[in-house]
């Protein structure tokens, strides 16, 4: 079996893939090696969580569709590469990286990657004790900073994932929809076709009726990591195997993303994700700056720049997630994605909010983990 390749979209594991080694603590699952399997691309760590493997890769524009060129692929001719800054970190290319399968939950003091937890959020939700980020114990903080404290509980090589991940799952999501049948994608079923999540404040979503959460106990429309009655239905890929919940249940804080000098910035690429709970990362300014207007956008994924951003638009009733862009950027900007169980129609994977701060707090906004190979 092929280790290191994104697949080919619109096939039986696209998206995720086999990593070529395994760093400490990883281990591999019955199916990690069969693409047919729910669990082809799943890891384990040491703590229980399932984490996928994302291999590298860059996408190809051409003729108004996004091509995925993976590592051992060429570019279609007389395309435009975008290399995906997701796999770049400490000054050097990476082969791939390690995402959480699910959102965090505490798991003993741990924020764990479990199917079937309450999600972490950066306030408690309706009094239970185990959903504010500070029940993981060590002085934790009940905000979105928190969140960056929060994922070293694992161990020091584990960070909030990046917004640059997430535009790398989004355009691995937009080229599924693009090649993909019903048979290799189950959101294909829905309206819109775009992943669907736990959004309509009744555990589902209304694209797509008949889709059910099970509850987590806190809020009506809360509810538990992974516990859709359809996974394929809310992971990136359309497939069992893929990243679950992207879109909704709770926003997402990003590394990898802020502010510097009043404007909104990328982090420097000889910086490590893995520091970036220190805010004193430094600016790439090649990327600072997003060409889109203040107010509610909803950006183009099938023409994004480098730093994940487009200055086309589309339709409001597209799918694709709302953008929220402040006419200025906020000192200790903390950018958070995807939408939660409220958000309804404005939420997806490509949903971002980009007026939020490190300092806030929400019963709705929690995160999952990442980690290079």
């Amino acid at each position: 079996m092929k280790t290191n390749c994104i697949g080919t979209a619109g096939q039986a594991g696209f998206g995720v893939g086999i990593a070529p080694d395994l760093p400490a603590g990883f281990e591999a699952l019955p199916g990690t090696l069969d693409t047919d399997s729910p669990e082809y691309g799943n890891y384990r760590y040491s703590d229980g969580s399932i984490m996928v493997y994302v291999p590298r890769f860059d996408v190809a524009f051409k003729d108004g569709q996004a091509h995925i060129v993976g590592a051992d692929q060429a570019a279609p001719a007389d395309s435009r590469l975008v290399r995906m800054p997701a796999f770049f970190n400490k000054g050097q290319w990476r082969d791939g990286f390690f995402v959480d399968k699910y959102l965090c939950s505490n798991n003993g003091g741990v924020a764990s990657s479990i199917k079937g937890g309450r999600v972490l959020s950066s306030y408690i939700r309706n009094d239970h004790p185990q959903t504010p980020f500070s029940s993981l114990g060590g002085g934790i903080a009940d905000n979105y900073a928190g969140a960056f404290d929060a994922a070293k509980t694992r161990g020091e090589n584990f960070f909030v994932s990046s917004f640059q991940m997430r535009v790398a799952l989004g355009m691995l999501v937009v080229a599924q929809r693009l090649n993909a049948t019903k048979q290799t994608c189950a959101w294909l079923d829905a309206d819109k076709q775009w992943p669907v999540g736990c959004v309509n404040w009744n555990l589902g979503d209304n694209r797509m009726p008949g889709l059910a959460y099970e509850p987590d106990g806190t809020y009506k429309g809360c509810g538990l990591t992974g516990s859709a009655n359809s996974p394929a239905a809310v992971s990136h890929n359309g497939q069992e195997c893929g990243v679950i919940d992207l879109n909704g249940l709770v926003w997402e804080v990003q590394s990898g993303i802020g502010e510097r000098g009043g404007a909104l910035a990328f982090v420097s690429e000889s910086d490590a994700l893995e520091d970036f709970h220190l805010n004193t990362w430094k600016a790439h300014p090649a990327r600072a700056g997003m060409p889109v207007k203040p107010g509610l956008n909803y950006i183009d994924p099938t023409r994004i720049n480098e730093g994940g951003f487009s200055a086309a638009l589309m339709d409001e009733n597209h799918g694709a997630g709302l953008v929220w862009v402040p006419s200025k950027t906020p000192k200790d900007l903390c950018v958070i994605s995807g939408g939660s169980w409220g958000v309804g129609g404005d939420a997806g994977v490509w949903a971002l909010h980009l007026s939020a701060v490190r300092a806030h707090s929400a019963t709705s906004v929690g995160f999952r983990s990442a980690s290079f190979l």
